[in-house]
Order: structure tokens, then sequence, then C-alpha cells
């Protein structure tokens, strides 16, 4: 009876420490693989970034050009407006002076 309680001891133990080993492989293929699958989505955004960076280049020149047809600001021309009154703020703030 004690050699069959042995012999199981020795097969639970070495069943542990066979499934430590599977589970230390399932861990380093799903590693490998989220890395593989993180890489093909950087890559795939690089490319889809490319493809359509002159796409986009175009359309914002061409909205642009009809908000100035239209009469609208840009940024930077209201940008250069606040300095330009701020420039002239000063200025009138020091004659007063």
């Amino acid at each position: 009876m004690s050699n069959i309680l042995k012999d199981i001891a020795a097969l639970l133990f070495t069943m542990g420490e066979e499934l430590e080993k599977k589970a230390e492989e399932y861990k380093n293929t799903r590693e490998a693989r989220q890395e593989e699958f993180e890489e093909k989505i950087r890559k795939q955004k690089e490319d889809l970034k490319e493809k359509y960076q002159d796409d986009m280049d175009s359309i914002k020149e061409k909205v642009s050009e009809a908000a100035g047809k239209f009469g609208f600001a840009s940024k930077e021309e209201v940008e250069e407006l606040k300095t330009m009154m701020k420039d002239l703020s000063d200025k009138i703030d020091k004659m007063n002076k």
C-alpha cells in the first residue's frame, strides 16, 4: 500500500512538473504571437499612413483654398491678427505714457 502511495506521489509530482513546463511553453508561444501581432499592426498603420498621406495633404490644401474663397480666416491668419493687435495695443499703451 505504501509503495502504491509513493508511486502515486511520484506520478503526481512528475505530472506537476510537466504541467509547469507546458504552461511555460504556452506562455512563451503566446508572447511570441503577441509580439508578431503587434508588429503586423504597427506595419499596417505605417503602410496606410504612407498610402493616404498624399491624399490627406491634397484634401487639406483644397479645404484651405475653399475656405479662402468663402472668406474664412485660417488659424495662421487669426494668430497673425492677434499678434498684430497685441503689438498695436502695446504701442498705444507706450504712446499714452
